[in-house]
């Protein structure tokens, strides 16, 4: 164990962060489904920012997600445009509607939102479905990153073999693998599906297993891991803390926490 460094000590202290640049990569604005999250909407979520010390959400919409991809598109870039210097949009991409997803990306490029995500769990297509094609054609041209919900044990839409193929399709795609690194064996099958790819990058906010974000930074090294809380899913503190409190260097977690993120959405 090391002893602790002055990032766990800001953290333990509970209050906000300020003496360090703190970028949450994978954020959802709420409602969210089957659960209640009061005060979900912008302004809760920059108070929630404010407390922890964070600079910066980047931020897709659970209505997107499970509802209407266009209503919680527009909903999220009003966010945007309330708060752009807090809150950095993902557009939600719903494969189910092939002949209007490229002008949907367009409108929401043209109106602030800068990345891209997809869910296949949740849109019942896999990932490496020709459906997806338009859109990781779109973030290859555009420079887009892409934030895409992942699984990391076997499964029919979002299985790690699956995204493989996207990544030997697709090579160069910017990407973050969600909730990738929740245990030992998830990060060996990063190490063996990705490890060559330098672009992929992979969010802690499951890395619950003892001694994982550890193992991770020896196996995929720091400058691939990205805190990330998948809030209002999850509770963003908590997660946080899991980087903070990891028996790994200082420099390693200032990368993890905000510095590498804020590399890939040039802010």
């Amino acid at each position: 164990m090391k002893p602790r460094g002055a990032i766990m000590e800001a953290f333990l202290k509970g209050g906000p962060m300020k003496d360090f640049d703190i970028i949450d990569c994978h954020v959802h604005l709420g409602p969210a489904l089957y659960m209640h999250v009061p005060d979900s909407g912008p302004e809760g979520m920059v108070k929630v920012l404010d407390a922890m010390g964070v600079s910066m959400a980047c931020v897709s919409h659970s209505v997107g997600m499970v509802s209407d991809w266009k209503t919680g598109n527009d909903l999220l870039i009003e966010a945007v445009k309330q708060y752009p210097s807090r809150i950095w949009g993902y557009t939600f991409c719903n494969p189910r509607y092939p002949s209007e997803i490229q002008k949907e990306m367009q409108r929401c490029a043209a109106a602030g939102l800068q990345g891209l995500k997809i869910h296949p769990d949740f849109h019942k297509t896999p990932a490496d479905s020709p459906l997806y094609d338009v859109v990781y054609d779109f973030a290859l041209q555009e420079n887009r990153l892409m934030l895409l919900h992942y699984s990391s044990s076997p499964g029919p839409y979002a299985g790690a073999s699956l995204f493989r193929n996207v990544l030997k399709k697709f090579p160069t795609l910017r990407c973050i693998m969600a909730h990738s690194l929740p245990d030992t064996t998830a990060v060996d099958t990063a190490v063996e599906f990705f490890g060559k790819y330098e672009n992929v990058y992979f969010d802690l906010s499951n890395a619950f297993q003892p001694g994982v974000i550890e193992y991770a930074c020896k196996k995929l090294g720091a400058s691939r891991l990205l805190y990330g809380s998948d809030g209002c899913w999850g509770a963003m503190e908590p997660r946080l803390g899991l980087v903070c409190c990891a028996s790994i260097d200082e420099q390693e977690k200032i990368l993890i926490i905000g510095k590498n993120i804020k590399s890939l959405i040039n802010v």
